[in-house]
């Protein structure tokens, strides 16, 4: 088995507790899955928290790793969504939502404001039409969209076939933009 810098830093993380490899994978993996979780929530601040809780499961969770299920990235990437998900799910996520449709906006001053509030209030109905699906094909979702991941890399990570994979995805995309198109 060919042994890559990522493996030996999993393997010494785990079996050697390296706190110094620990911090390697983070660092090695930070900013994308940062770019991942600030592409589903489009808030810098909630996508910084998430990225810490991210991490802290998956250091938490680390000697859990079966390098012959999946690369550590898909791994990654399944934790990440998972916590995403859950979040979305929270208390905490209700109450934001309910105080921001209770709140007053205020007018945008310029078109670039208001552009980019455009642009997130459609990604939030996408986030919300996605919570209706059920939960694998959330998942398939959010890794196609968010992570960029291959339907191949996805039928790994979620152990489904590629052609479920691809069936939960385009029917899925097909209901959302329905619905996006019903509510304009």
């Amino acid at each position: 088995m060919q042994n890559s810098p990522e493996k030996l830093l999993v393997w010494r993380a785990i079996h050697l507790k390296d706190r110094k490899a620990a911090d390697k994978l983070v660092e090695m993996h930070y900013r994308e899955i940062y770019a991942y979780a600030y592409r589903q929530t489009i808030d810098t601040q909630l996508a910084m928290d998430l990225t810490q809780e991210i991490f802290i499961s998956v250091l938490q969770s680390l000697e859990n790793y079966e390098p012959k299920k999946a690369s550590f990235r898909t791994w990654l990437y399944r934790i990440a969504s998972c916590r995403i998900t859950d979040y979305y799910r929270s208390r905490s996520y209700r109450q934001k939502k309910l105080t921001q449709t209770l709140g007053s906006i205020l007018p945008p001053s310029d078109d670039g404001m208001a552009l980019r509030l455009e642009r997130k209030d459609s990604v939030q109905r996408v986030l919300e039409l996605m919570e209706n699906c059920q939960p694998e094909t959330r998942q398939v979702l959010q890794l196609k969209l968010f992570a960029g991941q291959t339907f191949l890399q996805i039928s790994d990570a979620l152990s489904m076939p590629e052609s479920t994979v691809k069936s939960r995805y385009y029917t899925a995309v097909k209901q959302i933009r329905e619905k996006m198109e019903e509510s304009l």
